[in-house]
């Protein structure tokens, strides 16, 4: 006699906790919105993976500036004032010019960049996707923009969409995922399906 196959009872998955943050916070509520962003627009996008190259170059630059801030330090620590004076001028000239780069580059050439992802195709090519975000201090509103490149003809595709953080928002300052998810998606949906002007 032939028996049925074991029945496999799978371990039931952890819901994930609700995300509960004081309204009147604003660094709490801009960076819970945030990752909640980047999140939905990862799971909207069937096969992109995050692009860390732009990440890594900051920090990168970062550590090069702290190196040469730990180095001055430590020679003039070493080294009696009068001879060390050329050595940490040096460092903390180099310590500040790679900070005001950095500060300079992110104001105006990267701001507000959430997320960099890229899709690899069989044929080599790449399509890639940018989110951008602005919330005032203080404001009411959040603006999303995405541009989407199509790596086979680079065709770029932009949507932009702006809503009241309020509406993502529960009273008791639950976020509400689903609601931001399917904006997220939409948004997503309504930019990549879209024929360039």
């Amino acid at each position: 006699i032939k028996m049925a196959p074991k029945k496999i009872v799978l371990p039931k998955v952890a819901e994930r906790a609700p995300i509960v943050i004081n309204l009147n916070d604003f660094p709490a509520l801009k960076n819970n919105l945030e990752d909640q962003i980047r999140e939905a627009v990862l799971d909207a996008t069937e096969g992109f993976v995050e692009d860390h190259k732009y990440v890594d170059f900051r920090l990168w630059v970062y550590a090069i500036a702290c190196l040469f801030a730990g180095f001055g330090c430590l020679y003039g620590y070493l080294v009696p004032h009068p001879e060390s004076r050329l050595v940490v001028g040096i460092c903390a000239f180099l310590y500040f010019a790679l900070v005001s780069f950095m500060t300079v580059y992110l104001s105006f050439f990267d701001p507000g960049m959430l997320l960099q992802a890229i899709r690899r195709h069989p044929d080599g090519s790449e399509d890639s996707l940018q989110i951008r975000t602005t919330h005032p201090r203080f404001g009411t509103d959040v603006t999303v923009e995405l541009v989407f490149v199509r790596g086979k003809n680079g065709e770029i595709l932009r949507g932009e969409r702006q809503w009241g953080v309020s509406g993502f928002f529960y009273a008791d300052g639950e976020m509400a995922v689903d609601r931001l998810n399917a904006a997220i998606k939409d948004l997503v949906h309504d930019t990549v399906t879209k024929k360039a002007k």
